[in-house]
């Protein structure tokens, strides 16, 4: 909702939804499994994120990557950038 109105799915960004989406996944994971969760898999996950979205994410998978492993498919070059960078160092 906004401003108390409904707003369909629909009106949101195809990388919004993306967003949200893999974060709804991974609070779930958490609510299953809790302290011990499976391996986090991205095939692709990223691509239709704009790049204020996208370091988000990358910050977020940043900040849980001592906890869980995380195995990540992509082309892009960008992301294996961003894995790199000092402030979101997880590639190992």
């Amino acid at each position: 909702t906004e401003g108390g109105n409904k707003r369909e799915l629909d009106s949101l960004s195809a990388g919004t939804r993306d967003a949200s989406y893999i974060c709804m996944r991974m609070a779930l994971i958490g609510l299953l499994y809790g302290d011990n969760p499976p391996p986090l898999i991205f095939d692709d996950a990223f691509t239709r994120l704009d790049e204020g979205r996208f370091e988000s994410m990358m910050n977020l998978i940043a900040s849980i990557a001592d906890e869980v492993q995380i195995i990540m498919f992509t082309g892009r070059s960008s992301e294996l950038r961003a894995l790199q960078n000092e402030r979101t160092s997880i590639i190992r």
